[in-house]
């Protein structure tokens, strides 16, 4: 028979291996996540997701803002007074970009989801300065590759006559490499550009293939990659080349625009 002393200290040696156990098991824990280098390291080597805040060009302003944290563009204010705003569903689909001047609304679009969230078509009001309210004018059909990328654009007038029909090819990488439009009245017109290797400003943007059709921002059209050349060919052929400088993460944070004259871009990122 055990004495009483025999059996504490029994018990003292399982209580001891039992917090040996527990230790241990807590040591392990901390180094594999939250203390481990490789995982600071991983955590570190995450390439930075930029979304571009301020465009600067020719004495003139534009700032972007988004919708929380989120991609999505809530709104684009220009400096001389100029601004759009868009709106989207609770899940995130655009629906709607107003267009304002000194605080007033001079026109609008709808954009019409299908039952997947895709955007198969938008329809633009304009302000009837006689009557002062807003009548249907150009809507539009939209198709996507088998890359959910914009292909076709078939803009009709407020008669739902075809004005145009817009074509779009990309490259292996998913960079917008050539845009061809047939007008139902005058020439053809064919555009193709060529890209760098470096992370481009709107890469991160959501929508910005659709809201470069409405807004003055190019640059929107260099989705994963910044333009490096591009080249129109209508009745004359006209060629623009861009040179960049970059931050640390390969954003571009100026860009020099030559063809015609010659641009100075300045970006800042949020």
């Amino acid at each position: 028979m055990f004495s009483v002393h025999s059996q504490h200290r029994s018990l003292w040696r399982q209580i001891t291996a039992a917090v040996i156990v527990l230790s241990s098991i807590v040591y392990y824990g901390c180094s594999k996540h939250s203390g481990s280098p490789q995982g600071q390291l991983a955590e570190n080597e995450k390439p930075q997701q930029l979304l571009p805040a301020k465009i600067e060009v020719a004495g003139t302003s534009t700032s972007l803002s988004y919708q929380g944290n989120s991609p999505r563009i809530e709104e684009i204010k220009r400096s001389d007074g100029y601004r759009q705003k868009i709106s989207y569903s609770a899940e995130g689909i655009m629906l709607m970009l107003e267009k304002l001047r000194s605080d007033v609304l001079y026109e609008y679009l709808e954009y019409y989801p299908d039952q997947k969230g895709v955007i198969e078509g938008a329809q633009k009001f304009v302000l009837d300065t006689r009557t002062n309210s807003f009548i249907a004018d150009n809507s539009y059909a939209f198709s996507y590759d088998d890359q959910h990328r914009l292909h076709t654009i078939a803009t009709y007038n407020r008669l739902n006559t075809l004005i145009n029909n817009e074509e779009r090819g990309y490259s292996e990488s998913g960079n917008l490499v050539e845009i061809s439009q047939k007008p139902s009245s005058g020439p053809a017109l064919k555009k193709t550009y060529t890209f760098d290797e470096k992370q481009g400003c709107f890469k991160n943007v959501s929508y910005a293939d659709l809201l470069a059709m409405e807004t003055d921002l190019d640059l929107m059209t260099s989705r994963f990659n910044n333009r490096l050349s591009s080249v129109t060919i209508n009745t004359s052929t006209s060629t623009v080349s861009y040179s960049y400088q970059y931050n640390n993460a390969g954003y571009p944070i100026a860009i020099t625009e030559k063809g015609a004259s010659t641009k100075s871009f300045k970006i800042s990122y949020g």
